[in-house]
């Protein structure tokens, strides 16, 4: 099975090592922020009338996200490189793709019921979450496109920004072993060192990357490396 890093949104059920969740982790909660303008925008809630089986969309999804991060901020940040290629996942990597799974029912449930969440009716968190939770969701690409529709339709109509359909593109893309089309996901090429994923056109991507307000490739490498890699890597 191919061991597969995401950034910031690590595939529970491709890891071998607890020291990639400083890809999750770290980027939910600090690269969301470093790049807010894309991912994150806006809280306001529009006074819009919701069926009454989805007044608690909003909160539902914020309590799986919850789950979610409280077991992933347990992953051993300080594991040794030779922990990431061993045989055995740590049990609190097992009970993550435990959750993943559920999360990832109970949202198609909640999306069948009350539709993609826009901005303007849940506000913004209630839009990250729900993206958050599909990203997590590797274990079933064929929802993971559906959702792409969804955010393509949310993004077109300015209910989403365009930041989480270019990472979720790019990540349904790799896990199926295809080039990616804004080179928002990166791989550990050892204790120190990342690189890209494959990808198309590097002008093309670049093109994408602009469209979408994500940064140039080459800064946001170094965006990842530093808030990623140890502390030990910066002095080599």
């Amino acid at each position: 099975m191919m061991r597969t890093l995401f950034l910031g949104i690590l595939s529970p059920s491709l890891a071998r090592a607890p020291r990639h969740a400083q890809l999750d982790r770290r980027y939910v909660m600090k690269q969301l922020r470093l790049l807010a303008l894309i991912i994150f925008f806006g809280s306001s809630v529009h006074a819009e009338v919701t069926r009454p089986e989805c007044t608690a969309f909003a909160s539902d999804l914020a309590a799986m996200v919850q789950a979610d991060q409280a077991l992933r901020s347990r992953w051993d940040m300080g594991a040794q490189a030779q922990a990431q290629y061993g045989s055995e996942r740590p049990r609190v990597v097992q009970q993550t793709e435990v959750i993943d799974r559920q999360n990832t029912e109970n949202l198609k449930r909640l999306i069948k019921t009350c539709g993609w969440p826009k901005r303007s009716v849940y506000g913004a968190g209630a839009v990250n979450d729900a993206w958050l939770l599909a990203q997590h969701a590797d274990h079933d690409r064929k929802f993971q496109r559906t959702v792409l529709t969804h955010l393509q339709s949310a993004v077109a109509a300015g209910e989403a920004p365009g930041g989480q359909l270019a990472y979720l593109a790019d990540r349904v893309a790799v896990g199926e072993g295809k080039p990616q089309l804004y080179g928002t996901q990166l791989d550990s090429k050892g204790p120190c060192q990342m690189d890209f994923f494959p990808f198309d056109d590097r002008a093309k991507v670049e093109e994408r990357r602009r469209a979408v307000g994500l940064p140039p490739l080459e800064e946001y490498k170094r965006l990842v490396q530093e808030n990623v890699l140890p502390q030990s890597c910066s002095a080599k």
